[in-house]
């Protein structure tokens, strides 16, 4: 299918990079966790409006729905091998 063709190219290569390899497969970023997370730091920055333009959003309806989930972090234990 067409529509997912970039997440699935995403996953493919995100997952033979091993960059992830210590996070089982539900764990690990998807496309959309980056773009999201993009969408966030570039309000943070710039302001929504920017965003917005930027993402290609036609409502700040949309915007706010990626924005959601960005909320203070709690501490998290992690190891790296």
């Amino acid at each position: 299918m067409i529509e997912d063709h970039l997440t699935k190219q995403f996953q493919k290569y995100r997952d033979l990079s091993g960059a992830c390899d210590h996070l089982e497969p539900r764990q690990r970023p998807s496309f959309h966790d980056l773009r999201a997370l993009v969408i966030f730091n570039i309000t943070e920055k710039y302001g929504k409006a920017y965003a917005q333009a930027l993402a290609g959003h036609a409502t700040e309806k949309m915007t706010d729905h990626y924005l959601q989930g960005h909320e203070e972090p709690k501490p998290q234990r992690v190891s790296f091998r």
